[in-house]
């Protein structure tokens, strides 16, 4: 066998042998990447449908050029750099960073040098990518490139996969939460029997939320390495979705073989890995069932994502924002807002002991702030609107028409790429007013699955506000309904060379023309929201955009 088809260097040669013997003989139909690449239909079929065995040559520029279309940014040269400035010459395994999930640390047969080389690219992302702050999928994604690639390519190839975390890799604990939500829904939706008997088993719902938490190891942790391979191929392809289809697959078929599965303890996540990794059907089999999945479209993945967002925010809302972002309850964590004695707004997170005493165990200062619209008493009142995980950044005017210029040119490139961001409108006659913008600006040019660019873009955390002549919040109307909200009401932000839009459906919410010199307010079905302004068409005096940072 060639040396240069797994990686020599990381991996037991005798399990070299032995994996490439579980493989099973497949007619291999595309045999030249360069062919392929640039149709993504092509590309998509010829992934899913081409079975290759664990050790087939396809496989390392397969996952490099496929990376390669998620970014252009070439981070080889870089690794080699801040390996040499974390470690020098001489490497001591420090810990491992604290978004690694120690229950994912899965080395799938790598040696004690393809060991060594996870944790320092684990190290090197920690160092490149400090906003992550937990992030399971890394370590066993980095084990499996690790067979096909060398050390310096794996790097370069999880940053790209990084730099687009909506599709690819959660890096929070929230978003982390959310996708296991989302697929418990998906399961129960999709895979209605094998759902409705694992409920019965375990009885108590909330043990069932608990075995979704870990729907991530029953792919990483419970399937056999030529299965990970090919999970590899079509993740790089089809990105989050693929993983979700997969589960679904892997639940059905555990349903359907459970009871030749010897294990008293019914439903656990044990039985459940001990399924997987037996599993008694062929890698085929599995994806088969997964692709076979029918409606499993990319606008209800996205429908669906947004009442799950909504439903576990308006959960946190009926606190009284009392749950931290890993859901504590108030007597272990809660986040509280005030302004100090020189009048600067502080964020504390305060620790409340059994008497309702507050004491502040971090700061993160709001004195600093400076706008031409916003005095620091009214940022404050934003900031007691905004997520609790953006809260604990800095606020940042970064465009200002009065500094900027007043087009929409210039509001893109100043601003466009910010995620989250506040705009904030001064009218002529001194009333503020404006949104609070859960996606970059940027988002305007995206695409669907077909290539067709989205008419709305953002979240249910997108909202509109009023500061002046009076203080009011407009929510997404769906995180305050439990049933399903008309298409009408889902229109967050709209942007192209000619207008931004926030809010829609029978009216728009906020509209500003190409000049930011011109606007448009009025009641829309997103938010159901009285205009912002008492002329519903008005002029801007000046518009800014705060970013967190």
């Amino acid at each position: 066998m060639p040396s240069n088809i797994l990686n020599t260097k990381f991996i037991h040669p005798k399990e070299i042998e032995r994996l490439c013997a579980t493989t099973q003989d497949v007619i291999v139909t595309v045999t030249d990447i360069s062919s392929y690449t640039s149709d993504i239909k092509q590309l998509k079929d010829a992934v899913r449908s081409n079975h290759w065995p664990v050790d087939h040559p396809i496989r390392a520029k397969l996952w490099e050029d496929l990376c390669n279309q998620i970014s252009s940014e070439n981070h080889v040269d870089i690794y080699s750099v801040s390996v040499q400035e974390l470690f020098g010459d001489n490497y001591f395994p420090p810990n491992l960073p604290s978004f690694v999930d120690p229950a994912y640390c899965i080395r799938y047969h790598l040696n004690p040098a393809g060991k060594k080389s996870v944790e320092m690219i684990l190290q090197v992302i920690r160092n490149s990518k400090p906003d992550i702050t937990y992030c399971p999928i890394l370590y066993p994604l980095i084990s499996i490139f690790l067979h096909y690639m060398s050390e310096e390519m794996t790097y370069s190839c999880i940053m790209k996969l990084l730099s687009d975390k909506q599709n690819f890799i959660s890096q929070t604990k929230s978003d982390h939460s959310t996708s296991a939500y989302l697929v418990m829904k998906l399961c129960k939706k999709y895979a209605k029997n094998a759902y409705a008997q694992l409920e019965k088993e375990l009885k108590e719902h909330e043990d069932l939320e608990s075995m979704f938490q870990n729907w991530l190891s029953w792919i990483f942790k419970g399937l056999p390495f030529p299965y990970l391979v090919r999970v590899v191929d079509c993740f790089l392809v089809d990105k989050k979705k693929s993983l979700y289809r997969l589960v679904i697959a892997l639940l059905i078929l555990y349903y359907k073989n459970c009871d030749k599965v010897q294990s008293e303890d019914l439903g656990s996540l044990q039985k459940l890995l001990d399924f997987f990794q037996n599993i008694p059907v062929p890698v085929e089999k599995v994806f088969k069932i997964a692709y076979g999945i029918r409606g499993f479209s990319e606008k209800l993945l996205h429908q669906q994502f947004l009442k799950v967002q909504m439903t576990l925010k308006s959960q946190a809302n009926r606190s009284d924002r009392s749950m931290s972002m890993d859901r504590l309850p108030s007597s272990q964590s809660a986040y509280h807002l005030e302004v100090n004695s020189a009048a600067q707004p502080v964020i504390r997170e305060l620790r409340l002991d059994s008497i309702s005493r507050a004491r502040s165990v971090g700061v993160v200062a709001l004195g600093n702030f400076k706008s031409s619209i916003l005095t620091a008493e009214q940022m404050s009142i934003i900031w007691n609107w905004i997520p609790i995980r953006i809260s604990m950044l800095q606020p940042e005017v970064i465009y200002s028409s009065n500094e900027h210029g007043v087009c929409l040119t210039a509001f893109y490139m100043t601003a466009g790429s910010y995620e989250p961001t506040v705009l904030v409108i001064k009218a002529n006659n001194d009333e503020v007013f404006g949104a609070y913008c859960s996606s970059s600006w940027n988002c305007r040019n995206s695409c669907d699955s077909e290539n067709k660019k989205y008419s709305y873009f953002g979240s249910g955390e997108t909202f509109l506000f009023t500061i002046v002549p009076q203080v009011k919040k407009y929510s997404w109307v769906g995180s305050e309904c439990g049933t399903d909200v008309p298409h009408s009401a889902k229109l967050f932000m709209a942007a192209d060379q000619r207008m931004i839009n926030v809010g829609a459906g029978n009216g728009q919410g906020l509209l500003l023309d190409d000049q930011l010199l011109h606007g448009r307010t009025e009641h829309c079905d997103t938010f159901n929201n009285d205009p912002l302004c008492s002329n519903k068409d008005f002029q801007c005096k000046i518009v800014e955009v705060i970013a967190f940072k």
